[in-house]
């Protein structure tokens, strides 16, 4: 008897010893670990692609993003330094009345080329507006709560840090929403690789882990990338579409454009039948010197006189 007592107090040790052993190994952060969080989002990504009827091509491949932007910045000096465009180019000075150009839009996307400061523009255009909502790219869905904590103690701690680079930009976003309702529009689980890389203790397990996590994010600019992205941005805004209030959607132009080859946001709402206007935030800075100069202080609005050609409706060009 007390044989089998002692085999059975054995038995149930090592199975503890067994389980906590396990339970560590599999909550320890590792190498292989933001490996499999990456494959596991890029597989959910091209099974999304196949189902998209919005992907035009179901390619891999990372699209050139600057030489297309400089082409589209190209074609825009074009278009103003043109005498026959100056009807459609009017000189606002410090302040546009969004409400007023956009009477029946539900859903406004401004999009910019990214660090130009053009975030200084989307506190105008919700001003326009009577409790509007404000939709970026630039918060996930893992910063919800810290989002609301910074709200209400204003503490710098809480600002959302994951893409420490965009810190900065989260703060004034937040700041400059005032009481608007802030949604997040990126898939918290592309942030997931980097939030295990630096758990691991490891040192060259840390380093290459960092490496591999941060390269993952060209994946995001491939075309099934930004159509997983752009579907999923989609589904966030689906509940809110159906009240009454305005929806600014602030974020980079390339998910913006009409006719884009991922599916863009404003395609996937068209086809949803949602009055969008798409508003390119253009810096001066971007322009030809002399095409600036002729533009006069402060804003400028350009309505665009073939949206499909240019791949969006207005355009506000800022200092």
């Amino acid at each position: 008897m007390g044989n089998n007592i002692r085999k059975m107090f054995f038995a149930f040790l090592f199975l503890y010893v067994a389980a906590f052993v396990f339970g560590q190994s599999a909550a320890e952060p590792s190498l292989k670990a933001v490996e499999m969080s990456i494959t596991a989002y890029q597989n959910d990504a091209m099974a999304f692609a196949v189902k998209d009827g919005f992907n035009k091509t179901k390619s891999l491949r990372v699209p050139r993003e600057d030489p297309s932007i400089d082409k589209l910045t190209f074609e825009i000096n074009a278009f103003l330094g043109d005498r026959n465009n100056g009807g459609y180019i009017k000189n606002k000075g410090a302040k546009i009345d969004y409400a007023k150009e956009l009477p029946k839009v539900k859903v406004i996307l401004a999009g910019e080329i990214h660090f130009f400061n053009s975030e200084e523009q989307v506190e105008g255009i919700l001003k326009s507006f009577k409790n509007p909502y404000l939709a970026s790219e630039f918060f996930s869905t893992d910063m919800e709560d810290e989002i609301e904590v910074y709200r209400l103690t204003k503490d710098d701690f809480y600002i959302p840090s994951y893409a420490p680079e965009l810190k900065e930009l989260r703060a004034k976003l937040i700041k400059l929403a005032g009481n608007s309702h802030i949604i997040a529009l990126e898939n918290g689980r592309m942030y997931e690789p980097k939030k295990i890389a630096e758990k691991i203790n490891e040192a060259d397990d840390y380093i290459m882990a960092s490496l591999i996590a941060s390269s993952s994010f060209e994946f995001h600019k491939t075309v099934v990338g930004l159509g997983y992205r752009n579907g999923f941005w989609l589904d966030r805004l689906s509940d809110i579409i159906k009240d009454d209030n305005t929806i600014v959607v602030y974020g980079g132009m390339g998910h913006m454009l009409y006719g884009a080859e991922s599916g863009s946001l404003s395609d996937r709402l068209a086809a949803e039948n949602i009055e969008t206007a798409v508003i390119f935030l253009i810096s001066k800075q971007r322009l030809d010197v002399r095409v600036a100069q002729g533009l006069g202080p402060g804003l400028t609005l350009v309505k665009m006189p073939e949206p499909e050609k240019y791949g969006f409706d207005f355009m506000v060009i800022h200092d």
